[in-house]
């Protein structure tokens, strides 16, 4: 964690891989509630607290098992999470602690399972399970999102060329948005749901199987599918950077 002025505030070793993607959950006082997505295949959410002498503590709360491949994302709302995965899948869950495993650890032979049994687990973080698993997606799954204007609603992006809408609490895909333009295939690496765009546009950030194309598309939910706003020529010099607007998506130097 860092202040605003960029200093460390606390670190904190959650995953045995890297991470991926964090995301705040809640926060009450000086403690902060974040959940994060792993390449160790698992979601975690944790608990750090910093104390006045500039001391923090950290505590993970449960582990998230799901997926079958790394992480790519997780979001947060408050009560529910996301996580998404190169298997494929967007999992659905709730930020409630569950008071023993919904998700049985797995155990080598019958020596290990009579040790575990004598060590105390008290203290280990509880493994949960998803409340829905959403399965549409036919590629690697890059990002999921919660919509902010409808309750149980999402949107995930993946190497499949396609922008997916999900039912959450039904496990559905409602609407399939399937790119455009033309080109072999459309890796969508990205996707944002804003505020001040909703009902207008949902910018999402792509790059074809070829690799010479950054692509910026707008997909507007009155629309059946995705318009490309935007194609800009990739070279191993030029870096882009993603400007949103209602009307446009820009690919622009830095």
């Amino acid at each position: 964690m860092f202040d605003y002025s960029k200093a460390l505030v606390s670190s904190t070793l959650a995953h045995n891989a890297p991470i991926s993607t964090i995301s705040l959950i809640s926060t009450e006082d000086a403690s902060y509630t974040i959940a994060s997505a792993s390449h160790d295949l698992t979601g975690q959410i944790t608990e750090i607290t910093l104390f006045p002498d500039g001391s923090s503590s950290s505590k993970v709360l449960a582990s998230l098992h799901l997926h079958t491949a790394p992480l790519s994302s997780i979001s947060s709302s408050g009560t529910w999470l996301l996580t998404s995965s190169w298997d494929g899948l967007v999992g659905f869950w709730n930020t409630t602690l569950p008071a023993s495993d919904e998700i049985p650890e797995p155990v080598a032979n019958d020596h290990d399972r009579k040790k575990r049994r004598r060590i105390n687990d008290s203290s280990r973080p509880k493994r949960k399970a998803p409340l829905n698993v959403l399965k549409s997606h036919t590629g690697r799954v890059s990002q999921c999102v919660f919509s902010p204007s409808e309750l149980k609603k999402a949107y995930s992006c993946g190497f499949d060329s396609t922008v997916r809408k999900w039912d959450t609490e039904y496990g559905v895909c409602e609407h399939t948005f399937v790119s455009c333009v033309p080109l072999k295939k459309v890796l969508f690496l990205t996707i944002r749901c804003l505020p001040e765009l909703v009902g207008k546009a949902l910018p999402c950030l792509g790059i074809d199987t070829r690799r010479e194309y950054r692509i910026g598309h707008i997909y507007r939910p009155n629309s059946e599918h995705i318009r490309s706003s935007n194609i800009v020529r990739y070279t191993k010099s030029l870096f882009s950077r993603l400007y949103a607007s209602i009307n446009t998506v820009l690919l622009g130097r830095w």
